[in-house]
């Protein structure tokens, strides 16, 4: 599967530079590590504590080299701007055939270019990878103070799975997620065929 054609250009607004939403590459490791450590400290959405950040590039640089040559299985999606890294949206494939239809997928974007459409190109590439990989169910956590992120979800087609009792911790609270969901990402004779061929 080419890089290539999970990547997508487009305009803020007309007249503005492009936005580019692409699969993540090894070059990238400082630049997406600068943009979840900013992402860490202007959101509590994400999963981890600013200082929990391990301030280690080479590390990024190992996995997302793994990634550029199998995408099959986990990828990061970044959303660049001129040349900085202003949002990414990653994907977890279940590990074994009874969970391979589906991802468990995460997103940040930095505040400055929040509304402005990102999050759906972002999620357009992510469906895209998913289609091409034939995965029925993609499924993310989502705070439920996070108004922005569940217009965006509703607006892809997700769904709400249920709750997760007091899953996070976060400043001196117990959270309780909604877990959402988008299904039938491909037709089921599809998803039945390549379930058949993984592993």
């Amino acid at each position: 599967m080419a890089q290539d054609s999970l990547s997508i250009h487009y305009k803020l607004s007309p007249g503005q530079e492009t936005i580019y939403i692409r699969p993540v590459r090894a070059s990238d490791a400082e630049a997406c590590l600068a943009l979840m450590r900013q992402l860490d400290q202007e959101t509590t959405f994400m999963l981890l504590e600013p200082e929990e950040r391990k301030n280690n590039p080479d590390e990024l640089l190992k996995r997302f080299a793994r990634q550029q040559e199998d995408i099959t299985s986990d990828i990061l999606f970044v959303a660049e701007h001129g040349e900085r890294l202003i949002g990414c949206l990653g994907a977890e494939r279940g590990r074994v055939r009874r969970t391979a239809h589906s991802a468990h997928i995460f997103i940040g974007i930095l505040q400055a270019y929040t509304g402005k459409g990102v999050g759906t190109q972002l999620f357009l590439a992510v469906e895209n990878w998913a289609r091409s990989l034939h995965l029925h169910r993609l499924a993310l956590d989502v705070h439920t103070h996070n108004k922005a992120g569940i217009a965006l979800y509703t607006r892809r087609g997700f769904v709400i799975e249920g709750t997760l009792k007091d899953a996070y911790y976060v400043r001196d609270s117990l959270l309780t997620p909604m877990r959402w969901a988008k299904f039938s990402l491909i037709h089921r004779q599809a998803q039945i065929a390549h379930k058949q061929a993984f592993l």
